[in-house]
């Protein structure tokens, strides 16, 4: 890739929000997923991590080619993970769906997001991870490759300071 086409980070993540979030029908009313950011990948991980299943996710971002089989992986580990992270996971939603511009209809949204239906909550999920995965694993590769280059800089430094 030569300086002339080359894209900066902020360039890709420009593109990452022009992308079309998806869509959800919560009571009668058709509400956007927002794009997930920093925040919002961290309360996946913190939700995730008090399951214990983070390992088999990142291990499929970071290894893994296919995008659907993530998706999956990620909704199956955030279903098992709700019971454990409850909180989080209804905040998580809750900053994900853009409520409707109509007031009336932004109380009823708002209300049910207090305490979802399983129906709404699988919902939401679905369109969540059908959203992310592919970007999840496109970052997944990104890091895989920074590590290739600070690994083992990182393992060094590591051995460094438990041989003192």
């Amino acid at each position: 890739m030569t300086a002339e086409t080359a894209v900066t980070p902020t360039e890709e993540l420009d593109e990452i929000d022009k992308t079309p979030s998806g869509k959800v029908t919560i009571e009668g009313h058709e509400c956007e997923i927002r794009r997930i950011r920093t925040r919002e990948v961290f309360t996946v991980m913190k939700i995730l991590t008090a399951a214990n299943q983070t390992g088999q996710i990142i291990s499929s971002a970071l290894d893994g080619e296919d995008e659907e089989e993530l998706g999956q992986e990620l909704m199956a580990g955030l279903i098992v993970a709700i019971p454990y992270a409850e909180d989080e996971f209804i905040g998580l939603l809750s900053r994900l769906v853009e409520h409707p511009a109509d007031p009336e209809a932004a109380v009823i949204v708002l209300a049910e997001l207090e305490n979802p239906s399983l129906e709404t909550t699988m919902l939401i999920v679905q369109a969540i991870v059908e959203q992310e995965a592919g970007e999840l694993l496109r970052l997944g590769k990104q890091a895989r490759s920074w590590w290739e280059i600070a690994g083992p800089k990182v393992r060094q430094q590591t051995d460094d300071t438990d041989q003192e």
